[in-house]
């Protein structure tokens, strides 16, 4: 599995499923112009800073523990 489905798939599982993360993650990749297929390990860090984001404003509670993860596969 690539990085970047790891990346994803976690982000999305931990904030509902993947049917209430896909989107949130498909206007992410719109807003940063990035390519689904074949990101960059700075475009994955780019959509992590905006995952972070999203997560500190709707996830509070667990936005820490779920940026800790999704680092854990960047660096991974």
């Amino acid at each position: 599995v690539k990085k970047e489905d790891k990346l994803i798939n976690t982000f999305c599982l931990e904030t509902g499923g993947l049917e209430h993360g896909t989107p949130i993650v498909q206007g992410i990749y719109n807003d940063l112009n990035l390519d689904f297929v074949n990101p960059t390990q700075e475009e994955l860090e780019a959509v992590a800073a905006k995952f972070k984001i999203f997560l500190e404003a709707n996830h509070k509670d667990k936005a820490d523990s779920i940026y800790s993860k999704l680092m854990a596969i960047l660096n991974g």
